[in-house]
């Protein structure tokens, strides 16, 4: 046990230097379901010798996705056509627990998940056809449950709340402290070695990101079935220009302050919230002066659950980004705030969209209505099958502003709706079946001959190990 503890410790110590190779298609939002499914993912108890035992597992992925339309332009090859992706993710973790801790809920524990992908595109994108990614390290981190306080540090998922600000897999470290209701935390992270910069306007932006995060975080659990949490981040800007851009500034250097709520209001009832209040400075894109950023975010929703015995959800969600009718790019210097206050909403999380049509919400009002439910609970063979089913409308905040589809190039406020249908089937504990489509339709933000609709369809399935 002393020789795998010593392995665990160098491979966390290994994992700054190690970093995943970039795909030409990067799809955040198949990685978070990716993710999120990988997670909930059990594992196995191979050997146990209190207070030490030793549990590992595995996750196979198989994903295949058709574009159409992709451009929105009928009359032209798509840029992209199909992808489709193996994805393995197998995992291993040493924990520790005496029997006084077992009795008080605490453990500690080192985690390692590896990822190694096998992907396929097609269309008339150049480059490759067909990369490996991996094996790299996806997860590598140790947790210490010290109670009052908790301790985690290597490579995770590190998110403040609901990770629309912040949230993403990076080296970094957390620090909680539990006082009656309440819970104080510090973070602390960077972004993985050589990832691609979120502005692709810095020269080698593709492997020249370099990213700090960092903030305390508040929360409070004493209203019954509430949860109350505000934080402050500050994101640093170290990402390095290569080669050096004498004439332009790249740095965005923001300040998060975030308060949300989630909860039950009845039996029937649940909602969430979040306000997002962004300062900080970018730099202009002409004259290279720091201009200060003043920028908001919003997402809320409710939920109504029926409890029926089909399970059936009900659900509605608006999301909002603020735009600056300056910025032709959401995320880029180049083409970004040319003078005066900044008023972009940039963030380094996530927050999901349409299947078709997935932007970040930014210059953007996003507005969704859904359902889920158990069609067929009652057959001993498909009572698995899950349907669901969402519909989006966007808008601009600011006409003369861009969104982050650079196809959407009119000065029309409407950018248009979607419809997504989804079947996941649960074939057992181990074996799942996920089948989503979604049709975008623009409107009048893009123009003629960018205006067509868009249609994805998206297929796989998951082995648990």
């Amino acid at each position: 046990m002393r020789w795998i503890s010593l392995v665990l410790l160098i491979l966390l110590l290994y994992v700054p230097s190690v970093s995943e190779a970039q795909t030409t298609i990067s799809d955040r939002r198949i990685e978070e379901k990716k993710r999120l499914s990988a997670d909930a993912a059990p594992s196995h108890t191979l050997l146990r010798a209190p207070p030490f035992w030793i549990q590992a597992g595995g996750w196979a992925n198989y994903r295949l996705i058709s574009y159409r339309n992709l451009d929105k332009d009928s009359h032209t090859k798509d840029y992209y056509s199909f992808y489709r992706a193996l994805d393995l993710r197998p995992w291993a973790q040493l924990v520790y627990q005496t029997s006084l801790m077992q009795q008080e809920g605490r453990v500690h524990y080192f985690y390692t998940r590896l990822k190694v992908a096998y992907v396929e595109q097609g269309g008339t994108a150049p480059g490759l056809k067909y990369d490996v990614n991996g094996p790299l390290f996806d997860y590598a981190y140790g947790s210490f449950d010290l109670h009052p306080w908790k301790i985690e540090a290597g490579r995770k998922y590190f998110s403040v709340g609901r990770g629309i600000a912040y949230g993403a897999v990076n080296d970094g470290a957390s620090l909680s402290y539990a006082l009656r209701d309440f819970q104080i935390g510090l973070e602390a992270a960077r972004s993985l070695p050589h990832h691609p910069n979120i502005d692709t306007s810095v020269p080698g932006y593709d492997k020249a990101s370099r990213r700090y995060f960092y903030g305390p975080t508040l929360s409070f659990t004493g209203f019954s079935d509430q949860y109350l949490y505000a934080y402050w981040l500050s994101e640093r800007d170290h990402s390095r220009e290569k080669p050096d851009d004498p004439d332009l500034d790249h740095r965005y250097n923001a300040r998060y302050a975030g308060l949300g709520a989630h909860g039950d209001v009845t039996e029937h009832w649940s909602y969430w919230a979040e306000g997002i209040r962004e300062n900080g400075h970018s730099y202009s894109s002409v004259t290279s002066e720091a201009s200060a950023i003043a920028a908001w975010g919003f997402d809320g929703g409710a939920e109504y659950d029926t409890q029926s015995r089909l399970r059936f959800k009900g659900s509605s969600e608006y999301g909002f980004g603020s735009g600056d009718g300056e910025r032709r790019s959401v995320t880029d210097t180049v083409g970004g705030n040319i003078s005066g206050r900044d008023r972009g909403f940039l963030y380094f999380g996530y927050l999901p969209t349409g299947v078709a049509f997935s932007p970040m919400l930014a210059n953007l009002h996003m507005a969704r209505i859904g359902f889920s439910c158990y069609p067929f609970i009652s057959s001993a063979r498909f009572k698995g099958i899950e349907l669901s089913a969402d519909y989006f409308r966007y808008w601009k905040d600011q006409r003369t502003g861009g969104i982050d589809d650079t196809e959407a190039t009119g000065t029309g406020r409407d950018v248009g709706h979607e419809t997504d249908v989804r079947l996941d089937w649960h074939v057992s504990a181990r074996v799942a079946w996920t089948f989503e489509a979604g049709v975008f339709t623009p409107g009048k933000a893009y123009t003629s001959p960018a205006d067509d609709p868009e249609t994805v369809l998206n297929a796989g399935v998951t082995i648990v190990f």
